[in-house]
């Protein structure tokens, strides 16, 4: 299974058994007579704040670092340490 249309020289689908899942569910439908109609909705499309989220979930999944040179990490919790009882 391969991404657009005719397959050619195309990536790989992700979640290939999802959508595969996916498909036979459709053909279900359509077998009983239930119109199945696709459509392609933008997630991120016009909304500033979706498409900043978007950047900065895509460096930090590169481990890139922030423009002022800052790690994209979550900064970790101190642990307390145990007190000694006497």
């Amino acid at each position: 299974m391969t991404a657009g249309p005719g397959g050619r020289g195309r990536k790989p689908v992700a979640n290939q058994a999802l959508w595969k899942m996916l498909d036979a569910e459709v053909q279900r439908c359509r077998d009983a007579g239930v119109a199945v109609e696709w459509t392609r909705a933008a997630g991120h499309a016009g909304d500033a704040g979706n498409e900043a989220a978007d950047r900065l979930a895509r460096a930090a999944a590169e481990g890139a670092t922030s423009p002022d040179g800052a790690s994209q990490e979550p900064p970790r919790k101190k642990r307390k340490r145990a007190r000694e009882t006497k």
